[in-house]
């Protein structure tokens, strides 16, 4: 079995977060565990949540 990757999303647009955690949800190899609107909130999640890949809104 392959090991689940896990995911954090940062995007300050709402729409563009949930959209692409829908996404996301349906790749059984991805678990989002924690969404983020700015790069504050996106820093503490990952010294907490110590997530596999990170997927930044970098415009």
């Amino acid at each position: 079995m392959t090991k689940q990757l896990t995911a954090v999303i940062v995007d300050d647009e709402p729409l563009a977060l949930e959209g692409l955690s829908l996404r996301l949800a349906k790749i059984p190899e991805i678990k989002v565990i924690g969404q983020a609107e700015n790069g504050d909130e996106a820093i503490k999640l990952c010294q907490t949540l110590e997530p596999d890949v990170l997927f930044l809104d970098l415009q």
